[in-house]
């Protein structure tokens, strides 16, 4: 493989562009192996053709393509991870909004379900005053008597009707209740999945991104750098 010209070289590699076998990791890769593909894998014409693939609705500067196709990657990088963060803020504020949600329904079911034990109470107190009105048309004892008609004459409303209306007023009470669980639930659903996403989100990196070059490749020789020095920013 080494005596093969460089025509060849040249053929075999704007052939695996074209065909999109190699990418611009691929041409970097290539440039670092030897002098013969540095020299061969910068030719414009290659570039070129990985630029108009890649970003076909690119503007053709005057520069070469290689520096196009570096500003063309920069500024798509760019984009790409400016979408990633608005696309994590978003999910964060919609984990916000449900947990405010899940507050805001706890809150009113608490009032629901003081407001049933409120009604409860009352409710307990109408009956033993109709209890202790029906039972005054019975023969009883003048102490029992007595204290029925106490009972009775601390209810300032008719039993009958309040009664009714507080019945009412429960059963309300608690649909509302089975209305605010079922929509806790609904927006308990809603934050876990938001919540998966967002894991998902700062897991995953962005997609064609490379980050920064670490220490360890830093501490490559000189020499080495020097080769890397046009693909590595890429």
């Amino acid at each position: 493989m080494a005596n093969l010209p460089d025509e060849i070289w040249s053929l075999i590699f704007e052939l695996g562009v074209k065909r999109k076998i190699l990418g611009f990791k691929d041409l970097c890769s290539l440039a670092i192996s030897c002098k013969q593909f540095k020299r061969l894998s910068a030719h414009n014409d290659l570039w070129s053709v990985i630029l108009t693939l890649e970003f076909p609705s690119s503007s053709q500067s005057n520069g070469s393509s290689k520096s196009n196709y570096k500003t063309s990657f920069e500024r798509d990088r760019s984009r790409k991870i400016a979408a990633h963060k608005r696309a994590i803020l978003r999910v964060e504020s919609e984990i916000a909004l449900s947990q405010n949600s899940l507050k805001d329904l706890e809150h009113r079911m608490l009032q629901e379900g003081e407001t049933i034990r409120e009604l409860t109470r009352e409710l307990k107190n109408l009956q033993k005053a109709r209890h202790a009105s029906v039972a005054l048309n019975v023969w009883q004892p003048e102490v029992i008597c007595g204290h029925q008609k106490e009972v009775i004459a601390q209810s300032s409303v008719p039993v009958e009707s309040r009664i009714q209306a507080l019945e009412m007023e429960l059963r309300v009470c608690k649909e509302c209740i089975a209305r605010f669980t079922r929509a806790r639930d609904v927006h308990k659903w809603k934050m876990a999945r938001n919540q998966e996403r967002l894991a998902s989100l700062k897991y995953h990196p962005v997609p064609s991104y490379q980050p920064e070059m670490s220490i360890h490749e830093s501490q490559v020789k000189p020499k080495k750098m020097k080769q890397l020095k046009d693909c590595n920013t890429i």
